[in-house]
């Protein structure tokens, strides 16, 4: 493989890289332009080794797809970084999987498959952008809300707490508790409101009639 063919390839990867990269970082994911564009380089890079040492090989009888293959699962290290526990919920998902279809548009790439990788790509653009906009407009995001708790004893009555928050049928995403001693203890409690109908004064109200609650407070 002579020197214009590999910068080709090489450039080509970038500018796969580029695109889907740009899209994540418009949306502001752990994952954006410069990893998109280095794990493409990387995959594209590590395929023309694999085709160079293969035809290297006597007869050539080398197995290029051997040290490609490693990417596919190297490529799960990456992801896995890109995937968050936000309190019961998992994000990150569509970020992972945009790492790993980047690596693939990469080693097609250093394999000549320029209209392959090239589809590839504009497909993985399309679902990022125009698919993820109508999913926000089919499942539109709810409201967080922080409520901070302070309890005048270290035992934290929580089955009354969620009985009062399933009443107002809220999702709750992350019960955390922030002080716990002897005679007191402050949780922090987020959530989703579900319907948009909460009456903030209501709801707390309602927490403070819980015997040892002292105070109840919403994050501004």
């Amino acid at each position: 493989m002579d020197t214009q063919d590999i910068l080709i390839r090489l450039g080509l990867a970038c500018f796969f890289g580029l695109i889907i990269g740009a899209e994540r970082q418009a949306q502001q994911k752990v994952a954006g332009l410069r990893t998109h564009v280095l794990v493409s380089l990387g995959s594209c890079l590590i395929m023309i080794l694999s085709v160079d040492i293969a035809t290297a090989m006597p007869n050539h009888q080398g197995d290029p797809g051997r040290l490609a293959a490693q990417v596919v699962s190297g490529i799960g290290f990456l992801g896995a970084g890109a995937i968050l526990k936000e309190g019961v919920s998992v994000i990150g998902l569509t970020t992972a999987a945009s790492l790993w279809l980047i690596a693939a548009v990469g080693l097609a790439t250093g394999a000549g498959s320029f209209v392959s990788a090239l589809i590839a790509t504009l497909f993985g653009w399309i679902t990022l952008s125009v698919l993820g906009r109508i999913d926000s407009f089919l499942h539109p995001k709810k409201d967080k809300h922080t409520l901070y708790i302070e309890f005048a004893q270290e035992k934290i009555p929580m089955l009354e707490l969620s009985h009062i928050l399933t009443e107002w049928n809220v999702n709750l995403l992350d019960i955390t508790i922030l002080k716990a001693e002897a005679d007191s203890s402050l949780v922090s409690v987020t959530f989703q409101d579900m319907e948009k109908n909460i009456s903030f004064p209501i709801l707390i109200e309602s927490i403070l009639q819980i015997d040892s609650v002292i105070e109840v407070k919403r994050e501004s």
